[in-house]
């Protein structure tokens, strides 16, 4: 209500919102209008005669290999053209050809002489330049200059005449506009440059704006951009005849209205009475409405909602969006009485159910709005209508605040697809759907897909908004949460840290973020850095919301984690407080977690019974994998392995149903598991578990990938300890290969590695024992060893699955060790000692003494009752190309190609593989229903 009588200028929004007088309003930013042009025109008289350099007609923005950009790729240019932009500014400012010694310091006294002000501005945003090349350029978006922009305010007019020499003699100018000499058409004056950008084999154009402080001081963008619509499409010659009509128009607006003959006032009216019309149906709805009688918004909309005129509420509504007040009630009736007027399936309903769903804050009134809404748009406007899209964009979220996800998922599918067909596959509109249906995948376990989603939207919000926007914050917790769920704790971590970087660029709240990144940082095995991280989000948090609180009783339990994990005493009367919060808040799930939180702390003194108890109390409350696990380790503790495996195993399965079968989040469990099984004595199960543990990581990282090597060197020790030597050799030749790659043919890693190989080609190869011990030797002599080294090469103790804020706890790391490391000096004697023995006797004798000792005095070990099966072993890729190379070779004679593979595969294995193969590709090309057609591809009909 106080719009109309407010100072200065009133911008468009403002108008559009809040006025009580529209035409007063505008009336005031005319006068306004008239008060700049006389205040700037002293302004900038000796500017004047700065040449102006007009642009070359054939200068066009175009990509780095030199083609013209379109509109999507003209952004992506600009981005990278942006830095490149202020560097040259800033170089060009320190430029002085004159000078020839640095200057004296300044007096610690004396105040340093103020440097100009240059600012690299944002992107100018897509909405404008949109709108600039339709309306001026004809739609060619390689004819825009200004996407990259900057500005340089001077104190007087002769430092921005010493600013410019420096520019022109430091920048590849290429146009001038001065507009001290023809301001702007608000009056305002500065001097205008486009400056060529080099990148790649092309340049890009980028706008540089010269100020005066007191003009810049003095201006009002708002008037810009009010009265800017009235002059677009203008001629030179249109644009002074339309200035002068604002600046001759009668003093007071009663004198416009009365005068029908000058051409001014024909203009207001023409302008903003009848062209505008949205401001003449404001100026009619004003008068229609009980102001006098109300004394806020609230009471104006309690006033309304007994009027049955839908158009009349409708506009109230619409002009009230983005007040504070709550216009569910209007929306609702205003719903009812456009269903009497018009039907239940007009167009009209349709859109007055969608505008009542944006007011609704229970996702139940929401869904069923826009299910409502829904078929109606798609039968007005046409199935793959952006409309459709918006509407089915926010039914999705209302679904995935109910918790239905696949409902979440399955509208923002649709939405995406039309988004992407209308707009292209790097719109941010399109960038907000993938981010969204990387929740809803999230939410239903399909992870992969969530992450490919997310990063997707990642890179569109880079590329549209710039590096340390906000939203791209945003968006990199997300993707952090996602690079989490799938083990990827390293890349989670520097997600995370980017986007605490960005929000405390922007002062938004950082307790979540610091909480992200702690939780990534533990589950790399940085507890330190976790302690840290959380401890400064605690006090955040207990402001926010108390000591006694959810979110407090998060951090304190994540705290005594780590005091946990660094042996720290303060662990146990820290997740005591939490625990306690928790029940105070009758929080059941978490009060389960930290239970076995607690008995974590039991454990570490020894209490094995009471570390029992409490995970047993645990279990009461609720089942889960992590309370399993904890359980399974109590039993371990207190000698029982069979248990200790059994529940591992039920662990294992809630696991797989919540992550997938291939996830690294399984990998902690895996190894538990494979211990337990050596424990009870089944050590062909053990090596069925190391081996799925190196599929799951190849399909993560890759097969060459150094991420792998601990998993691999864990699959070798299993095999040696069952007696397989062939499967044996091939992963850790296979590690040797990484270990080379990662440390160098030289380094002693590789030489413990060769010593390891070594002992396994001593049951099969002499000759491989004897070239692998010579290198080893070789590297240790080398180096000059007296047994201090590396104590690391098996895997590091697995990390614990990792949590998000929103969950209880984060579950405790794997406390069993795969593998052990022995050591450089352990290494170097056992191949020493082994060179030795094979310089004992003459080659062809020692050949067969070996072979001999294989077979007597190294039997393999063999589970009672038990062998292991390599027909469950996953084949790698280099064993599946080698088996495509022997059948095009040998056929079908399955026996030479097993003898010939030589990783211990049976003929029967390689047989099966190949059926199996077969019979998978007939499925995936004639699909899964079609058996007829599946078994006549593969010959198995009739």
């Amino acid at each position: 209500f106080d719009g109309a009588s407010s100072g200065g200028t009133i911008d468009t929004e403002t108008l559009s919102r809040y006025a009580a007088d529209p035409k007063a309003v505008l009336w005031r930013n005319l006068e306004r209008f008239k008060e700049q042009h006389n205040e700037l025109a002293p302004y900038g008289r000796d500017l004047r005669d700065i040449e102006g350099v007009a642009l070359d007609k054939s200068k066009r923005q175009r990509e780095a290999n030199g083609s013209e950009v379109d509109f999507e790729s003209l952004y992506v240019v600009a981005q990278q053209a942006r830095d490149i932009f202020g560097e040259l500014v800033d170089q060009a400012l320190r430029f002085s050809e004159y000078a020839e010694a640095p200057a004296p310091a300044p007096a610690a006294y004396a105040e340093a002489p103020a440097e100009p002000l240059f600012v690299v501005e944002p992107l100018k945003p897509r909405s404008r330049c949109a709108e600039k090349a339709k309306t001026r350029y004809g739609g060619d978006a390689a004819r825009i200059l200004d996407v990259v922009r900057g500005s340089i305010v001077a104190e007087t007019e002769l430092d921005l005449l010493e600013l410019y020499e420096k520019l022109r003699r430091g920048l590849d100018i290429v146009r001038v506009k001065n507009r001290f000499d023809k301001p702007g058409i608000t009056g305002y004056k500065d001097l205008l440059l486009t400056v060529a950008v080099p990148l790649g084999e092309a340049e890009h154009l980028c706008e540089l704006q010269l100020h005066l402080r007191e003009v810049y001081s003095k201006s009002s963008y708002a008037s810009y951009c009010f009265f800017r619509p009235f002059f677009l499409d203008a001629s030179q010659t249109q644009l002074k005849q339309r200035k002068d009509v604002l600046l001759t128009l009668p003093a007071t607006y009663e004198a416009i209205l009365a005068d029908n003959g000058s051409v001014g006032a024909q203009f207001f009216r023409a302008v903003f009475l009848g062209a505008d019309r949205a401001v003449r149906d404001r100026a009619l709805l004003f008068a229609q409405l009980p102001l006098a009688e109300s004394s806020s918004l609230k009471d104006l909309t309690s006033r309304l909602i007994t009027r049955d005129d839908h158009l009349l509420l409708e506009s109230v509504a619409d002009l009230l969006e983005s007040a504070d007040v709550d216009l569910r009630s209007l929306r609702r009736k205003i719903v009812l009485l456009t269903e009497e007027a018009k039907g239940k399936d007009h167009r009209s309903v349709a859109t007055a159910l969608v505008k009542l769903a944006s007011c609704e804050t229970e996702p139940t009134r929401k869904v069923k709005c826009l299910t409502r809404a829904l078929p109606l748009y798609e039968r007005d406007h046409g199935t793959d209508s952006v409309k459709v899209a918006a509407v089915l964009g926010n039914l999705g979220a209302a679904k995935g605040a109910l918790g239905d996800a696949a409902g979440m998922r399955d509208c923002l599918v649709r939405a995406l697809s039309i988004k992407e067909d209308v707009y292209g596959s790097n719109h941010p509109t399109v960038g907000v759907t993938l981010n969204n249906l990387g929740k809803a995948l999230t939410d239903l376990g399909e992870v992969k897909s969530a992450r490919d989603y997310l990063e997707r939207a990642l890179v569109i919000n880079e590329q549209q908004y710039g590096y340390t926007d906000i939203r791209v914050g945003v968006v990199l917790s997300n993707v952090g949460n996602a690079r989490g769920d799938l083990g990827l704790f390293k890349e989670a971590s520097e997600a995370f840290s980017r986007a605490l970087e960005i929000y405390t660029e922007h002062g938004a709240a950082l307790a979540n973020p610091l909480v992200d990144l702690g939780n990534a940082r533990g589950c790399l095995g940085d507890h330190a850095g976790k302690r840290d991280l959380f401890q400064r989000a605690l006090p955040m948090y207990e402001a926010l919301h108390g000591r006694r609180s959810e979110r407090v009783a998060y951090v304190l339990a994540g705290i005594g984690e780590t005091y946990g994990d660094l042996g720290d005493e303060r662990m146990e009367p820290m997740v005591e407080e939490a625990l306690s919060i928790y029940e105070e808040l009758h929080m059941e799930p978490e009060v389960a977690s930290t239970l076995l939180l607690l008995a974590v702390c039991m454990g570490h003194r020894g209490a094995f019974d009471k570390q029992k108890e409490l995970v047993e109390r645990s279990l009461t409350i609720g089942e889960s994998a992590q309370a399993l696990i904890s359980l399974a380790k109590s039993h371990g503790a207190l000698g029982d392995a069979k248990e200790k495996c059994t529940l591992l195993e039920k662990a294992l399965n809630m696991e797989e149903h919540e992550y997938g079968t291939d996830s690294l989040r399984l990998c902690a469990t895996l190894y538990n598991l494979a211990n337990a099984y050596a424990a009870d004595s089944r050590g062909s199960k053990k090596v069925e578990v190391m081996e799925r543990i190196l599929s799951i990581k190849e399909q993560a990282y890759g097969e060459d990938d150094p991420r792998i090597r601990s998993a691999l060197y864990s699959a070798g020790a299993a095999h040696a300890s069952f007696g397989n030597a062939e499967r044996q050799i091939v992963v850790l030749e296979r590690a040797l290969a990484i270990d080379e790659r990662e440390f160098g043919k030289e380094s002693v890693k590789v030489a413990v590695a060769l010593t390891t190989l070594a002992e396994a080609y001593k049951k099969i190869d002499e000759e491989k024992t004897a070239a692998s011990l010579e290198r080893a030797r070789d590297i240790f002599d080398l180096e000059g060893l007296d047994g201090e080294g590396i104590v690391e090469r098996g895997p590091p103790p697995a990390p614990a699955p990792y949590q998000r804020p929103d969950s209880p706890i984060p579950e405790s790391e794997d406390d069993d060790e795969s593998y052990e490391d022995e050591g450089i000096a352990p290494a170097k004697e056992k191949a020493t000692e082994l060179y030795k023995s094979l310089q004992a006797l003459e080659y062809k004798k020692q050949k067969i003494l070996k072979a001999q000792e294989a077979s007597k005095a190294e039997e393999p070990q063999v589970d009672a009752g038990m062998t292991l099966d390599l027909g469950r072993v996953p084949w790698i890729r280099a064993e599946k190309e080698h088996l495509a190379l022997l059948r095009e070779e040998l056929g079908d004679d399955w026996s030479a190609i097993a003898s010939r593979l030589g990783t211990g595969r049976t003929a029967l294995h390689c047989e099966q593989h190949v059926q199996d193969e077969a019979l998978r590709a007939a499925v995936a090309e004639c699909g899964e229903k079609n058996w007829g057609l599946v078994g006549d591809r593969i010959g198995m009909n009739g």
